[in-house]
């Protein structure tokens, strides 16, 4: 049996090999490097839509909060006139009992004057 010959390569042919990983790897670096500016662009994008969208619906809230208050002031007008009205109601209601009670009264006193 005859041992086997040691394989030998030589300098030029590891260089050859070792340009080719350098190469590569530089490739994938620059195409990695590409992809994360493009998907940071497309973030970035993305966040300024949705802000803008937020800053439109804030506004449209904002109105909308604003209408209600008013709306909610105008409401409390209303019930506070309500009140002065019912309030002057039975002022009134009172006045007209306590008249219609003289009346009766009044009305039993002359009754009873001329039955006698």
């Amino acid at each position: 049996m005859t041992a086997a010959a040691p394989e030998y390569i030589t300098k030029k042919e590891i260089d050859i090999i070792l340009n080719g990983i350098t190469d590569k790897h530089e490739a994938d670096l620059k195409r990695t490097e590409e992809r994360f500016a493009s998907l940071e662009k497309l973030i970035d994008s993305k966040l300024t839509t949705i802000q803008l969208m937020m800053d439109r619906n804030l506004a449209q809230h904002q109105a909308v909060a604003s209408d209600m208050k008013a709306e909610i002031s105008d409401i409390r007008g209303d019930v506070k006139a309500l009140a002065a009205q019912i309030n002057a109601l039975q002022s009134k209601m009172g006045w007209y009992i306590t008249l219609l009670g003289v009346g009766v009264s009044i009305s039993l006193v002359i009754f009873q004057i001329f039955v006698k």
